[in-house]
């Protein structure tokens, strides 16, 4: 049976209402909904679905619960990112298992001959499996993070919380991506560094040279993000740096120890909006070390 174009953009709106219709599901659904062919909109939704989590975990090849089992295992960095314990872990890929063995290639199992009902339910739920996926869409499985790094935020975990540590991880993975270098071999203060122009006293000219844009300070009781103002900034030529100071004190950072260094204590600023503020902060101070290089 086909549908009519209302039954169509009722099926659409219905989608959209529902779920937040992604909209490649849309493109890739609408026909073989609009001709009834609903078995082949099913597979076509689960196509979609296995591409882009090759393209999360940065895989080839593989596929339906093969591919949800490796996407979602003990040590996936994309299961770290979207699930806050272990067992949340456990649940998605049971989740992305369970609806790629059920419903993958419907030609393969009893239940076949989906109507307009199960197709348009079938899909939405492919929906929302996207929707998760899309949830670490910003930190590509293959930005990994050193091993002297790697192993603090799993110590910091227990501490922190998941939900926190998740947060977290998901924020230097975005500096990372976006060109900050981590010092690989640190242990308390693990560095972020980006390429500024500064002046020291005992230099001729100022240099181009390597600056940390902020520390992950990772001490047990006293984990924290900390910009050194009072140090490395202070030589930083052209930067308004009062500016920063300004910006970092209005989302939670506060002074401390002699050179009045600002520091956001994460076991009390840790939340999204706290991470979305403190990214913009990063992604400003980089953008304008960068645009005083170029002048």
């Amino acid at each position: 049976m086909f549908l009519t174009d209302d039954e169509l953009a009722t099926l659409r709106h219905d989608l959209e209402t529902q779920a937040g219709l992604d909209a490649e599901l849309y493109q890739r659904c609408q026909l073989l909904m609009h001709k009834g062919a609903y078995d082949e909109a099913v597979r076509s939704a689960f196509v979609l679905l296995e591409e882009r989590l090759r393209a999360a975990i940065d895989v080839e090849g593989a596929t339906g619960v093969q591919l949800a089992n490796q996407a979602f295992g003990a040590n996936s960095q994309l299961a770290k990112l979207l699930a806050h314990n272990t067992n949340e872990r456990d649940g998605l890929r049971e989740l992305f298992a369970g609806a790629f063995r059920l419903f993958r290639n419907p030609t393969a199992h009893g239940a076949v001959n989906y109507d307009a009902a199960d197709g348009k339910a079938i899909i939405a739920l492919v929906n929302l499996l996207l929707r998760i996926v899309a949830r670490a869409s910003d930190v590509p499985a293959k930005v990994t993070f050193p091993e002297n790094l790697e192993t603090a935020l799993i110590a910091a975990e227990s501490e922190l919380g998941a939900g926190a540590t998740s947060r977290l991880r998901v924020f230097l993975a975005k500096a990372v991506r976006g060109g900050l270098q981590v010092d690989g071999k640190a242990q308390q203060w693990i560095a972020f560094r980006a390429y500024a122009l500064r002046q020291e006293q005992e230099w001729p000219e100022p240099r181009r040279v390597k600056m940390a844009l902020f520390y992950f300070y990772n001490v047990p009781t006293e984990y924290a993000i900390e910009f050194s103002v009072g140090g490395q900034y202070q030589s930083a030529v052209a930067f308004e740096l009062v500016r920063l100071k300004e910006r970092l004190q209005q989302i939670g950072f506060r002074p401390r120890g002699k050179n009045q260094d600002l520091r956001a204590d994460l076991h009390l600023h840790n939340d999204a909006a706290f991470f979305a503020a403190l990214w913009q902060v990063v992604e400003d101070t980089q953008q304008e070390f960068q645009d005083i290089l170029a002048q």
